[in-house]
């Protein structure tokens, strides 16, 4: 390469640099403030998102035949909420949520469900996957930007699978723990309607099963429909 091809490539490279410095020089003088765009994603904007976790418990009449245990019979959930802002008092959105349900039952010769054996302690459970939709009531319009005081009205769909959980202590003094899945007895769908009333991250949640727990085929007697209790949101 001779001189004057060096010299060249060289002015080439200089000012190719000095370009590229300036392009960066410009964009450092941006201002910001003008060029970005409102923000619409927030508890009391456009549009926003939360994980929430539940646990309750199992309420509402039982009927003969499939009795429980009133306080170990429990409900837990784990869900993802999303929310569209209307107005300062009413949003509404949807949301998913994985979900168990425990129905401690009652041994005695009353029992039906799902047999009339008796073992030492028994279980039904339920494993859901749901959907749904809710209207959200605001009562404090001029809150700001936070979740403030709410009434949540909403139903959900349900896919569900029934699990049968036995323990026994044998005459050794072992213990043997069973579990049955894929009963025959079982809706492997749900509808429920659900209501919550909160403030902030907390809220009081109700959840009421339209829908029988099981095939009519079978003629069980029906768990009580109810679960009541507390809700945490998960956000910034």
């Amino acid at each position: 390469m001779n001189t004057r091809t060096l010299i060249r490539l060289s002015l080439i490279i200089l000012l190719a640099s000095l370009f590229r410095a300036e392009a960066q020089t410009m964009v450092m003088h941006v201002d910001r403030a003008e060029d970005t765009l409102p923000r619409r994603t927030g508890q009391n904007l456009a549009r926003f998102s939360q994980l929430y976790l539940q646990a309750g418990f199992v309420a509402g009449s039982d009927e003969a035949g499939a009795r429980i245990r009133y306080g170990n019979s429990m409900d837990f959930a784990i869900g993802y909420r999303k929310k569209y802002k209307v107005s300062g008092v009413y949003s509404l959105g949807w949301e998913i949520d994985l979900r168990g349900t425990s129905f401690r039952l009652v041994l005695d010769s009353g029992k039906t469900v799902p047999n009339n054996l008796l073992n030492n302690r028994e279980r039904l459970t339920l494993s859901m996957v749901a959907v749904g939709f809710y209207q959200r009531f605001n009562f404090d319009p001029s809150r700001g930007n936070h979740i403030g005081t709410y009434l949540d009205l909403g139903a959900s769909a349900a896919f569900q699978t029934m699990q049968h959980l036995l323990r026994n202590k044998l005459p050794d003094g072992s213990v043997a723990n069973t579990a049955i899945y894929k009963v025959p007895y079982d809706q492997p769908f749900g509808l429920r309607l659900n209501a919550r009333i909160g403030r902030g991250h907390l809220a009081l949640f109700g959840s009421y099963c339209l829908t029988d727990r099981f095939k009519s085929s079978f003629d069980f007697p029906e768990l009580p429909r109810l679960v009541i209790g507390l809700e945490l949101g998960i956000y910034p």
